[in-house]
């Protein structure tokens, strides 16, 4: 009878199915769409050669810098969690 383990593992059963976004999680998905949007831009342009496409993309202020530090940010999270064995808690953060 060791309710301690019990419990334990109903948490840990109970955190394995949560389908909650975690923020490293999101930060990543919010750079890959940002990334996506940006490279989606450039090849409609390369296609058409129209430069409506690029204008309309790096129209606001700063959007090349976010794009440029937005795959940054994405390809430094990469090589973090690559540091991390699989079983470290600190892994699933980054």
């Amino acid at each position: 009878m060791n309710v301690g383990h019990e419990i334990k593992t109903r948490a840990k059963v109970a955190a394995k199915h949560s389908r909650k976004l975690s923020l490293p999680g999101a930060i990543i998905w919010v750079t890959c769409v940002h990334v996506t949007i940006g490279l989606a831009t450039l090849l409609a342009y390369l296609l058409s050669g129209n430069e409506t496409w690029i204008r309309v993309y790096f129209d606001y202020q700063g959007a090349l810098f976010f794009l440029v530090f937005g795959g940054l940010e994405f390809f430094l999270t990469v090589l973090a969690r690559r540091q991390f064995y699989a079983d470290e808690p600190l892994r699933k953060a980054w």
